[in-house]
């Protein structure tokens, strides 16, 4: 089968924000495993929360652990937010 790496931020990595405040986070209901499971595929789930694609400085970075990415996979996807902190 195919395998797909998913880099992101927090809602790659699955947390979920309410309109109380509060946050889950959940290994199941995220998108990259809901992809996987819809395309027959396995994944690892590299989102972490905090993270931002246009910071090229901190090692914590989207572009970063792209960029460094060393494991094997047939696809990569990247997604994440806070562009504007970029301007």
């Amino acid at each position: 089968g195919k395998k797909i790496n998913f880099f992101g931020d927090s809602i790659t990595a699955g947390v979920t924000s309410h309109a109380d405040g509060t946050t889950t986070n959940s290994a199941e209901i995220n998108y990259p495993n809901l992809f996987s499971q819809y395309v027959g595929a396995t994944y690892t789930n590299n989102g972490r929360g905090g993270t931002f694609i246009c910071d090229t400085v901190t090692s914590n970075s989207i572009y970063n652990k792209v960029m460094n990415f060393m494991g094997d996979g047939d696809f990569i996807f990247v997604a994440g937010g806070k562009i504007r902190m970029c301007i």
